[in-house]
Parts: structure tokens; sequence; C-alpha cells
């Protein structure tokens, strides 16, 4: 079957509209191709960055249970020393705090004394020369017993070196 001239113009034609329209359409599918991967991958950057880690958990699994009881031991010597009655030393956990150098060990320590012991076993413990401890919470009361006394809910942070935990 032959075609006349004029319907193969006409289909050439036809056929270099069609081009004309469909590659930008090509082009720019593969443009939006190319921007979705790259989102793909900052949205997986994101993810790795935001998701919780469970580093700071098995971090914690490698502080020596020696060191631990060996900063119960120095807070009870300087409550002591200060006149603080520790009521209750509990070792309270892994911090939540991020960091690249430390872990940090929660101590909660429930206490009465004066005011004054208080505030020298609280600046006792901040110079410390062999711990970094650090206070994250404190809640003071009256006693009820005996109003010259305050009890306090301590709780500190006991920073250790990851390489030395």
């Amino acid at each position: 079957m032959v075609f006349p001239a004029s319907v193969l113009v006409g289909l050439l034609i036809l056929a270099i509209a069609a081009l004309s329209v469909c590659l930008p359409i090509v082009g720019a599918i593969s443009k939006a191709r190319e921007e979705k991967e790259a989102y793909d991958r900052e949205l997986t950057f994101a993810r790795e960055i935001l998701a919780p880690k469970n580093t700071v958990k098995a971090s914690a699994q490698l502080i020596s249970t020696k060191k631990i009881v060996l900063a119960m031991d120095e807070l009870t010597k300087l409550g002591k020393q200060h006149g603080l009655e520790i009521v209750s030393l509990k070792n309270a956990g892994v911090s939540n705090k991020k960091d690249d150098f430390y872990k940090g060990i929660l101590f909660e320590v429930e206490s009465s004394s004066s005011f004054k012991d208080l505030g020298m076993f609280l600046s006792s413990v901040k110079e410390m020369p062999d711990w970094i401890m650090d206070l994250d919470s404190l809640r003071i009361s009256s006693d009820p017993a005996d109003p010259s006394l305050v009890n306090a809910k301590i709780t500190l942070t006991l920073f250790v070196s990851k390489d030395n935990g």
C-alpha cells in the first residue's frame, strides 16, 4: 500500500510535534527523578542524625561496677564530712545527655541536713579532684519534724571518660 506524499509529510509533522511535546516531559521526569534521589539521600541522612542512638545504653555497660561503687563511697564520705545525713543513695542509670567524650551515670541522693551543710556538700561535689560531677536537679523542702533542717532530693551526673570507663 502506497501513501500519498502529503499523508507522509503530515505523519512526519505529527511525529515531530509529538516529539517536541514529549522530549521536555521526558527531561522533566528525569530531572524530577534526580531531585527525588537527592531528597531521599538528605532524608536518610537526617533520619540517621535524629534517630535515637543506643550507644548511650551500650556504653553504660562498659562502666565498671567498681567505679560506680567508688563514686557512691566518695559521695557518702563527702556527705558525712559536711554533716549531711544521706537517707538514700542509688545509681539511677545513664544520663540522656549526648557527649562524644564522656559517659554520664546518674545518682539520686536523698538527704537531710541544715541548709548550710547542704550547700557545703554540693560545693565539695563540684570540686572533687578525681571525678567530674554535675548537679542535674535539686529539690529542697523543709523538714516538718525539725524546722532547722531541709530535706533534699538531688540528681547528680558522674562523667566518665569513654576511653577509661
